[in-house]
């Protein structure tokens, strides 16, 4: 008269469904954080530059693949008299920016520099040590 039933019950099938639905999330989180990752990688340069007493010069070399609208920085020890410019600088374009500086840097200061370019919204930050000249 009665049968046993063979098979899952219906608990185990629910557990499953819901491991299944967020491994499913889990991976189109992935390919969503990744593809936004991806953008901001873009924005990238290669700097360089000497620190005076009474200047800071930088060469921005764009080595990403959207354009640079803007250069901001700041140093320590020190003060600046402007700590940002606009500029466009193009995919595989360089250009040297300057940047005034006010106090605080004398002959043979090790100063850390703090580079940070931007683009429509987004920004990398670079650090650089330089030693006054």
């Amino acid at each position: 008269m009665f049968h046993k039933r063979k098979g899952l019950s219906r608990v185990l099938i629910e557990i499953a469904l819901i491991v299944i639905a967020l491994a499913a999330v889990g991976v189109v989180y992935q390919i969503f954080s990744s593809s936004s990752s991806g953008m901001s990688s873009n924005l990238r340069a290669s700097i360089d530059g000497y620190l005076t007493t009474s200047q800071l010069v930088l060469n921005v070399d764009n080595i990403g693949s959207v354009q640079i609208t803007g250069v901001s920085v700041s140093i320590s020890p020190g003060t600046l008299s402007t700590s940002s410019q606009p500029i466009t600088i193009n995919p595989g374009e360089q250009k040297t920016v300057t940047f005034g500086v006010s106090s605080g840097v004398s002959p043979g200061t090790a100063c850390k520099v703090y580079v940070t370019i931007s683009c429509s919204g987004q920004s990398a930050e670079y650090v650089l040590t330089m030693t006054a000249q």
